[in-house]
């Protein structure tokens, strides 16, 4: 092997004997990073589209969730006058107070009420939210049961 000479000045020369790279090892790594940095890059896309549909999941039930609980708030009694289906223009002032701003993905909010099941149908109600989201295949669909409270 040769030998490092150093100047004085502080730089140094490799001696006679010694090898650098060729430019053939330098292209295979230079390839080897670039095949690394792609698959990253792509990782990083899927990881994109990921976040944003768990982001559309979350606002959509979200938005259930306050039309459920504005649902299951109601008097009992005032249940057979709730349209069925239904949809946010029920919610409008003044008869409630306006409900929070949705998303403007978010393409439909849809209800239904119906007769619980038997043996309790005329003490409890079947309660479904449907929220329709751009960019979900499925819609988001909450369902509960609304049963009748002594008094109420």
């Amino acid at each position: 092997m040769g030998e490092l000479i150093t100047f004085k000045d502080g730089n140094t020369k490799m001696g006679k004997g010694e090898k650098g790279f060729t430019l053939v090892e330098v292209m295979v790594a230079l390839g080897i990073l670039a095949f690394g940095i792609l698959a990253v890059a792509s990782m990083q896309t899927a990881s994109l589209v990921g976040t944003n549909k768990s982001n559309a999941v979350t606002q959509a039930t979200t938005v259930a969730m306050d039309r459920m609980e504005r649902l299951r708030g109601l008097p009992f009694s005032t249940w057979d006058t709730i349209p069925s289906p239904g949809d946010d223009s029920y919610f409008d002032p003044p008869r409630f107070p306006a409900p929070p701003p949705r998303p403007p993905e978010i393409t439909s909010v849809t209800w239904s009420v119906a007769p619980g099941l038997a043996p309790v149908q005329t003490t409890s109600r079947l309660i479904t939210v449907t929220v329709g989201f751009r960019g979900l295949t499925n819609p988001i669909i909450l369902t509960c049961t609304k049963t009748r409270v002594e008094g109420e």
